[in-house]
């Protein structure tokens, strides 16, 4: 989809809004027409594109030309990540502070972060908010993450959940496939983790956790987007129940118990023994990983606009 740029003087920033038309439940078109008529009508100067017609070169030049260029995603969590991810590409990441406009199914940075849903109100906290440091994920020295990445049934069960569902329903689409994860069994989809220096852990599912605060909920444990560190959570529950226990130790506690270990760490690299299926990474799924994957942390690495 080619950009559509429109240039107003008198202004020290620049916008440039990355609009999905995949995301979410809404009218894409209507949503984008109202995107464009909040910039016009306040006279800011503004470029609204997709992530494949954004040109970089045009981008630079705004950079050079305008105090500011800032970047609002206009989607989900997944464009979220890849706004992250081109900008560090780019080598953009420390010059383009980043909004969110939370269109898409789950918008896990919304609720952690407070943030506005209302497209008017959001548009407007996106456009005044103020930018503030946070920490990035970076897998394989390859792809950036800002939430988390999963492996093993809790990935299964994301990525499994149907577009058509999550458009329908949004986030409550992922509750709903919930109950599949009491009807199988854990056993069979073990898997080995093993870490640098580490004791390798039997484990059905792996998180990795850059920022994960549900709908302002904060774990105990203290994960927060600016720590300067990553969180490896492992669950190696046998049954339903130990599923809710992990899930409880997690909020709740701040040791390790029987269903769930966690480690953080700045810098990792995993081997993973009779591991299967795919990974997601902030609403991406990717499968070709490999073996052996590496994390790190990028400490604040990039602004976001709260």
């Amino acid at each position: 989809m080619e950009s559509e740029s429109k240039i107003l003087t008198g202004n020290k920033r620049y916008f440039v809004v990355i609009h999905s038309d995949r995301a979410g439940r809404g009218n894409s078109a209507r949503v984008r027409e109202r995107i464009e008529q909040f910039f016009t009508k306040r006279e800011l100067p503004y470029t609204i594109t997709d992530m494949e017609g954004c040109s970089w070169d045009d981008i630079l030049q705004k950079v050079a030309e305008y105090d500011e260029v800032r970047f609002i995603a206009a989607g989900g969590d997944g464009t979220l990540r890849l706004v992250f991810q081109k900008l560090w590409e780019h080598d953009l990441l420390k010059v383009c502070p980043v909004a969110f406009l939370p269109l898409g199914s789950a918008n896990v940075t919304a609720l952690s972060f407070k943030l506005p849903f209302g497209l008017r109100r959001a548009l407007s906290r996106a456009v005044h908010g103020v930018p503030k440091p946070v920490d990035l994920g970076l897998v394989n020295n390859r792809y950036v993450f800002f939430i988390m990445v999963s492996f093993g049934t809790l990935s299964r069960i994301v990525v499994e959940t149907k577009r058509h569902t999550k458009k329908r329903f949004g986030a409550l689409a992922y509750l709903l496939s919930f109950p599949s994860l009491f009807r199988h069994s854990y056993e069979k989809e073990k898997f080995t983790m093993a870490g640098t220096d580490r004791q390798a852990i039997e484990t059905h599912s792996v998180i990795i956790c850059n920022h994960l605060n549900i709908a302002g909920l904060t774990p105990a444990r203290g994960i927060a987007p600016n720590d300067t560190n990553l969180h490896c959570i492992t669950l190696h529950n046998r049954n339903p129940l130990g599923l809710l226990r992990g899930a409880y130790d997690f909020y709740l506690t701040t040791g390790n118990s029987q269903t769930l270990r966690h480690t953080r760490f700045q810098n990792e690299c995993y081997t993973l023994t009779n591991f299967t299926g795919e990974v997601h990474i902030d609403g991406d799924a990717f499968t070709d990983l490999g073996n052996t994957v590496t994390f790190s942390v990028l400490p604040s690495a990039a602004t976001l606009v709260i």
